[in-house]
C-alpha cells in the first residue's frame, strides 16, 4: 500500500471520529433502529455504509446515501469478489427505496 493511500487512509479514520460524523451515524442508525438492514440482526456491531462515495466529508453525505449494516455485511459489501458486492448492493438500494417510500407516504 503506498504513502499517499495510507495517509488517506488516516486522514479519513480522524474525520470519522469528527462530532458531525458522530451525529450523523448516530442519526441513521437510530432510523435504521439499530439493525443490519441487510440480515436484520441487532447484535452484531454496527457501521454506517455510504452507498456511493462523492468529494464531500463524511457528515455531507444526504441520508438516503447512508445504511446501516454489521460488521460482517460490511465486509460482504467491500468485498473483492464482484458479484457478491453487487448483491449486497442491490438489496441496500432496495431497502433504502422502500424506506424512503414509508417516510414519503407518512408524510403525506
Amino acid at each position: 500500500m503506498g504513502l499517499y493511500k495510507l495517509d488517506a487512509m488516516s486522514n479519513y479514520s480522524k474525520k470519522l471520529k469528527d462530532p458531525r460524523w458522530q451525529k450523523k451515524r448516530l442519526e441513521i442508525m437510530n432510523r435504521d433502529d439499530f439493525t443490519c438492514q441487510h440480515c436484520f440482526d441487532e447484535t452484531k456491531p454496527l457501521n454506517v455504509h455510504h452507498m456511493t462515495y462523492s468529494n464531500v466529508e463524511p457528515w455531507e453525505y444526504t441520508n438516503n446515501n447512508l445504511i446501516t449494516i454489521c460488521d460482517d455485511c460490511h465486509k460482504l459489501a467491500h468485498s473483492k469478489d464482484e458479484r457478491v458486492a453487487l448483491t449486497i448492493f442491490l438489496k441496500l438500494w432496495f431497502v433504502l427505496f422502500l424506506n424512503n417510500k414509508i417516510e414519503e407516504d407518512k408524510n403525506e
